[in-house]
């Protein structure tokens, strides 16, 4: 039978909820119903769905606010079945029966979120004077079983904090350190930032929990008494957590970036570029924009054992002349009203890497003066006299011909000489469809984390139209894409098609059947959903299989089909 779902709208939004093939459902408030609907108009047990194979059929079962088919309400007792598409409505909830289309009812790629937030699927923003309680009810287990694992204190601190964005009606949350020094970077005291824009302010209520401060926005003035109640559980908690291992200052052991490629042409590149990163030869990455270009550069700079030394970048598109002469060769004292000393890029990356993206929209007098300081390896600031080091590694970067901008004179050769003495072209996404399903999970998983959602997968109907769409935005527009629409999944969905842009859904997706080079991506991709499962359970297929919700025997039957030669398993 084709999937089908049950979608309530909620004061923040929708929330789909997946219903079994047959069986009964209780809906309603109280936390042992079937379908938990926090709602204040809906009963302790509001109403029953029933599944059965002739359709649906929903009983109220005597709730204060109604039970609506169609806009006629329910007897108590009453039951009559509803039909797809046909307005339903529990107390003031309204709801709709779907039926998924062809594809969207199974999943092509599985995820493992196991590490998120669990929020419960409700509107989150309706508290009863024991809110408080409610809250550890739905959060607690899960982070003392974080907790055994070994969670440090900045973890637990920024899951109170999303705990409390999720479940405690907040205008706005930021959880920050208090402990942090003057000569900190400010940013990187924020734990949670959040903020409702459009929602109504009352007052602000701030606490401290061990080294952190929670400072909450609240929508009403009563809120404020509970939610600084909340301070001696939150510090109990963050005292439970370890202490960082202090950060290694050797060298990085670089990886390719994460997922790994299944395109033998980008496996090749970073395999070469491991090899050019232990030499002094600079590097000229060519390639579309979002196609990854300062994902290589940064691999290089890691892969050369420079963990101790700055890799510093610049658009060279994105200033004029005269303020990226100041951005990359620096400023003395005194050249203009105001002005203090200041060093620039190419100081600053003194033994370590510079990357010049968009090189090749830069102006023929910059090229002349960056040709002058890679020739002499040294750099004179605007309104100087004394040359300062520059022993720099350049990695530049365009999408721009170059070789038409030499013989036009819009490029100096011997500049291109210079910095091409390795010079690579990352392939567009378009080019290389057997990365799309590992980099659509990958970056879909990255969002829902920052979500606190954990997520099915992918359908396979989306997927066919992701692997089909041409990406003319690439890596960049894939990522934003599954930003996107992360935004409008709910917990424990699944991504189909429909949650994507029309141009996506529109582009060819709609045929489900695939291809054999599909199926090996659908293939890869469970392979590495399976191997990250089982180094996350030490190997134990028993913990593994209940992780992703399949029988042992299904998984020893997954692993068998994996190939034992090495074929295909090589990556750069």
């Amino acid at each position: 039978m084709t999937g089908h779902e049950l979608r309530l709208e909620l004061a923040r939004g929708s929330a789909r909820c997946a219903l079994p093939v047959e069986g009964t459902l209780t809906l309603g408030s109280h936390l042992d119903c079937d379908l938990h609907i926090a709602h204040a108009t809906v009963s302790r047990h509001h109403a029953r769905l029933h599944l059965l194979p002739t359709g649906p059929e929903l009983e109220d079962l005597g709730s204060r606010n109604g039970t609506f088919v169609d806009g006629r309400q329910l007897k108590p007792g009453e039951r009559v079945g509803i039909a797809v598409g046909v307005p339903l409505r529990l107390g003031s909830v309204a709801a709709t029966y779907v039926v998924l289309a062809a594809g969207d009812d199974s999943i092509a790629v599985p995820m493992d979120s196991s590490e998120c937030l669990e929020p419960d699927g409700n509107d989150g923003r309706t508290l009863s004077g024991g809110g408080s309680e409610a809250l550890w009810v739905r959060v607690l287990p899960g982070l003392l079983a974080r907790i055994r694992q070994g969670q440090t204190r900045y973890q637990i601190a920024r899951s109170l904090g999303e705990a409390l964005r999720i479940h405690w009606p907040l205008a706005a949350l930021r959880v920050e350190r208090n402990d942090l020094g003057a000569d900190n970077d400010p940013m990187a005291a924020a734990v949670v930032a959040f903020e409702d824009p459009g929602a109504t302010t009352a007052r602000i209520a701030t606490f401290d929990a061990n080294e952190f401060r929670f400072v909450c926005t609240l929508t009403a003035v009563d809120d404020a008494r509970l939610l600084l109640g909340l301070a001696p559980m939150c510090s109990a908690l963050i005292d439970l957590g370890k202490e960082p291992a202090p950060t290694p200052r050797s060298p990085i052991q670089a990886e390719p970036p994460q997922p790994e490629s299944l395109d033998a042409s980008v496996r090749a590149i970073f395999a070469r570029a491991r090899r050019v990163a232990t030499s002094h030869l600079n590097v000229l990455i060519r390639g579309e924009s979002g196609t990854g270009k300062e994902i290589l550069a940064s691999f290089i700079h890691r892969a050369a054992g420079m963990a101790d030394h700055r890799l510093v970048a610049v658009n060279c598109a994105a200033l004029p002349d005269d303020l990226l002469e100041v951005e990359l060769f620096g400023i003395e004292k005194g050249v203009a009203t105001g002005v203090d000393s200041r060093i620039g890029l190419f100081e600053r990356a003194d033994q370590g890497t510079l990357f010049l993206d968009e090189i090749g929209d830069m102006s023929l007098a910059m090229q002349a003066k960056i040709l002058r300081v890679l020739e002499r390896r040294e750099v004179t600031r605007v309104g100087g006299q004394r040359a300062h080091p520059a022993r720099v590694r350049v990695i530049s970067a365009t999408h721009q011909p170059l070789e038409d901008m030499v013989e036009s004179g819009g490029f100096r050769r011997d500049l291109w000489h210079r910095i091409a003495d390795w010079e690579v072209r990352l392939p567009a996404l378009r080019e290389r469809p057997a990365d799309i399903p590992g980099l659509a999970s990958h970056f879909l998983a990255a969002a829902a984390a920052h979500r606190g959602l954990r997520l099915r997968g992918i359908t396979r109907r989306a997927l066919a139209a992701l692997c089909q769409y041409p990406w003319p935005g690439n890596v960049r527009e894939l990522e934003r894409e599954m930003q996107r629409a992360v935004v409008f999944l709910d917990q424990d969905a699944a991504l189909s098609s429909e949650d994507l842009r029309p141009e996506i859904r529109d582009s060819g997706g709609g045929e489900v059947a695939m291809s054999g080079s599909l199926e090996l991506q659908l293939a890869y991709a469970e392979r590495k959903v399976i191997e990250r499962s089982l180094a996350k359970n030490d190997g134990d297929v028993t913990k593994t299989a209940a992780l992703l919700q399949v029988s042992r025997a299904t998984l020893y039957r997954r692993m068998a089909l994996w190939p034992t030669t090495g074929e295909g398993d090589s990556q750069a």
